[in-house]
């Protein structure tokens, strides 16, 4: 009796388990929408008359007290568990990553930050201190009125709106006001702003951030796209982010473009927006340089594109230029005809020879590094913010090349884990596993076909504008192109 007690144990304990994992298995096959229906039916159907096998073998050897069968059962459910386990594994860990290139939460920083070395928050007083009149604006006027509020700013100090960031910013370089509240990214956007000398420190008073919902905050970001089945427009947006893995809800757009790509005939057309393309603002109405549109966030900038080109855009996505160096180091560099020889500084900005990435004109394969260098590099170039534009293109180009090259599951699971990390983007998780059938029906043609890509440009010429505290060198268009 105390045998069969035991095989009652034993087998009691098989069933849940294998119940439990082979449940698992069967709930991850079928998150897997779109890829492979027949087969992922097929697989499910026998995961679970696997499953019944096992349970009615295992009951009839401890119903008769077989210790035979129910060892061979046991061996044959254990393998059932083990098989569960691994698959669910598996799926649930590629799903997970890439359910995270869309983040579910953003979060929002603003500073209160000055020209001069001002006191503590709660000590300031007799200060001008400007912020955003536009009360939609979570990092320009949201953010400031609850530090304000915390902080009784308004008690001791002058509180003054401005329009616009730029407007904003020119106030505090010329010294109409004391302090201002900005987006946390404000070295890279006081970038641009000439007026503002190269070794100006910047003094940060105080730092805020909350976390929203996307779908609070980005209400009509939301594609209509439910399958990658019929041509889709991406804008791909590069986000100058000080921090590997960061991307914030307002950012600094260095790189904007347009990618439409119709999966039937895989042919993909380029569209690059030089980032001082000078156009109307669709959050606020100001008139200035585009990637200013990012500081309000990805709302304004797609809408701003939107509104400037005329073409609606299904999806976006913004990478973090941090990690752009770790995809592609992680499908093995990239191939690209550099089109020039350069220098240019390393990802981290750091001054000195030492640290400058130097490359020469030719046909070579890339790192990281040298990959971000060239879509970073614009100084040296005759025509500026134009030819940069040209040169993203080709890294861009070049990655999507050596991504369908890839074989190894480690090299593609590499890959989804770098995403992830530093990728935000609208498109649901369900349309991200559409990409599987377009990289199928890439494997399944011939081994030389390709992506069919058209690199398109926006055309014009330079001007300088005077944007509140100076002149400030801007992109003028040819509405032709």
């Amino acid at each position: 009796m105390g045998k069969l007690k035991l095989y009652k144990t034993l087998s009691g304990i098989f069933m849940v388990l294998a119940i439990l994992f082979t449940g698992l298995a069967v709930y991850a096959i079928y998150l897997l929408t779109g890829i492979e229906t027949f087969y992922r039916f097929i697989i499910a159907i026998l995961l679970l008359l696997g499953l019944v096998t096992c349970i009615y073998s295992l009951l009839d050897s401890v119903k008769y007290y077989k210790s035979k069968k129910f060892i061979i059962s046991s061996i044959f459910t254990g393998i059932l568990i083990i098989i569960g386990l691994v698959v669910s594994f598996i799926i649930f860990s590629v799903y997970l990553k890439i359910s995270n290139f869309n983040q579910d939460d953003l979060v929002y920083r603003t500073a209160l930050i000055s020209l001069e070395k001002q006191a503590s928050i709660n000590k300031l007083e007799k200060l001008k201190i400007g912020y955003i009149d536009d009360k939609e604006d979570i990092v320009g006027n949201i953010l400031p009125n609850e530090v304000i509020k915390k902080y009784n700013l308004d008690k001791n100090n002058e509180i003054v709106e401005y329009s616009d960031t730029v407007t904003l910013m020119s106030a505090l370089v010329n010294k109409e006001v004391d302090a201002i509240f900005i987006s946390s990214n404000y070295h890279s956007m006081f970038k641009n702003i000439e007026a503002l000398k190269e070794d100006q420190e910047i003094y940060e008073i105080a730092a805020y951030e909350k976390k929203y919902k996307k779908e609070d905050v980005e209400p009509d970001n939301e594609s209509d796209v439910t399958k990658l089945t019929e041509p889709f427009t991406v804008l791909l947006l590069g986000v100058d982010e000080a921090e590997d893995g960061k991307i914030n809800g307002s950012f600094n757009g260095d790189t904007i473009m347009l990618i439409t790509f119709d999966p039937d005939t895989l042919h993909a057309t380029m569209f690059s927006i030089p980032r001082d393309t000078y156009v109307t603002m669709a959050c606020g109405g100001s008139i200035t340089k585009i990637n200013h549109a990012a500081w309000g966030g990805t709302k304004c900038m797609v809408k701003t594109v939107e509104n400037f080109t005329g073409i609606d855009i299904d999806y976006y996505a913004k990478i973090n230029f941090k990690g752009v160096i770790d995809l592609v180091n992680n499908i093995g560099g990239i191939t690209v005809d550099v089109p020039m020889d350069f220098c240019e500084s390393n990802s981290d900005r750091l001054i000195g020879p030492e640290y400058e990435i130097c490359l020469k004109k030719g046909v070579q394969k890339l790192n990281g590094e040298q990959a971000l260098a060239l879509a970073r590099h614009r100084k040296t170039l005759p025509l500026g913010d134009f030819q940069r534009g040209q040169n993203q293109q080709l890294v861009v180009e070049g990655m999507i090349n050596q991504i369908k090259t890839l074989r190894s599951a480690t090299d593609f699971y590499n890959v989804l884990n770098t995403v992830s990390k530093n990728i935000d983007t609208n498109m649901s998780t369900d349309e991200i596993l559409s990409f599987y059938n377009i990289g199928k029906s890439i494997l399944m043609k011939d081994e030389d076909v390709s992506i069919n890509i058209t690199k398109t440009f926006l055309t014009g010429y330079d001007l300088y504008v005077y944007e509140g505290s100076g002149y400030s060198y801007t992109f003028q268009y040819y509405k032709q192109s």
